[in-house]
């Protein structure tokens, strides 16, 4: 998937998720933000240019989402009440975890584990197939916005 459909969707998840768990206003942006830089490390850090751009096992694999989202986890864990620092904690895994679920739908799918260079795909898109990304994109929005419905109605 492109960088920027990483970015909606992490980040959308990341929020809704913080909010179905009641996380406050200061934790859900704190997921948000962290959602999207464990994206944005995952792909800018993610990848080796031998003759032409490709992923490397450690980042997108099972364990890539985790490691780089590990300084992000540390200071509310360390910081927050129990409560507030797993709501958030939660949260950002599942934005950084989306990006494993939006490559698995493309070409080069997914690594099964950082020593093994075997790929687990979930269908083979483009990576940069246009209305695959558009419909990520919508759909994470409108799940955002039910979460936001649900928490101001009920």
């Amino acid at each position: 998937m492109k960088l920027s459909t990483h970015i909606a969707v992490g980040g959308s998840l990341a929020a809704a998720v913080a909010l179905l768990l009641g996380c406050g206003l200061d934790c859900t942006w704190y997921a948000v933000v962290s959602a999207i830089v464990a994206n944005l490390a995952v792909d800018m850090l993610g990848h080796e240019s031998r003759p032409y751009p490709r992923r490397t096992r450690l980042s997108h694999s099972p364990v890539g989402p985790l490691l780089f989202s590990l300084p992000l986890l540390l200071p509310p864990l360390l910081q927050a009440p129990p409560g507030d620092a797993l709501r958030a904690a939660a949260s950002v895994l599942v934005g950084a975890y989306s990006h494993l679920l939006l490559d698995a739908v493309t070409e080069g799918g997914v690594y099964r584990s950082p020593f093994s260079g075997r790929r687990f795909r979930l269908a083979s898109l483009p990576y940069n197939h246009p209305l695959l990304n558009s419909v990520a994109v919508l759909a994470s929005a409108v799940l955002l916005l039910a979460v936001l419905a649900y928490r101001l109605l009920w």
